[in-house]
């Protein structure tokens, strides 16, 4: 019996651990699976600027837009963040991935129809990012890509997501510096 326990109990946790190992670092967050877009109407805002909690500005005015133009850019980011969120971007292939970076690039369009001017800015930054890295194979352009989805998919779905702001978006961190200095 002592046998047993000295060799089952590392077994099994070793297991278990290999079981955590893989649900919180080479899968999504089990939130992202499960997040609904909820009624956006009255994200429109009065067009006054506000702080929230943290000192940062939202421009509510810019948050305007459809809620399907919201569920694009959500849907847009589930896509990306699937391919190089969480670390992922070290596995990245163009060539497995042109059909996700088209079907990205669709809802970036449909996002632009409805959105707000900063918005639709930060989206055609996203949508050159990522043409720029299809065209020179170039990871950090998807990366670029994805931390615009990121902010944008937060403001606009006031889902705070992991509590990160990258600070690539006009919309957001009213600078969009860093996306500029990848496109340039």
């Amino acid at each position: 019996m002592k046998q047993w326990l000295y060799i089952g109990i590392p077994l099994v946790l070793l297991a278990l651990g290999s079981v955590l190992f893989y649900q919180f670092v080479w899968s999504a967050p089990p939130e992202q699976a499960d997040r609904k877009l909820e009624d956006k109407a009255d994200t429109a805002g009065s067009g006054m600027d506000s702080e929230d909690e943290k000192g940062q500005k939202n421009v509510s005015g810019e948050k305007s837009g459809s809620p399907e133009a919201a569920s694009a850019v959500r849907k847009a980011h589930d896509v990306i963040n699937g391919l190089v969120g969480w670390g992922r971007s070290g596995s990245f292939h163009f060539s497995k991935n042109e059909e996700k970076l088209q079907t990205i690039l669709a809802q970036i369009a449909s996002a632009s129809e409805d959105a707000g001017d900063t918005v639709k800015r930060d989206l055609e930054n996203a949508k050159k990012a990522i043409e720029k890295a299809q065209k020179n194979e170039d990871v950090k352009g998807v990366l670029v890509a994805h931390r615009i989805l990121h902010d944008l998919d937060g403001h606009l779905n006031d889902d705070p997501l992991d509590g990160k702001i990258w600070g690539y978006t006009e919309t957001v961190s009213e600078d969009a510096k860093k996306a500029l200095k990848y496109l340039q």
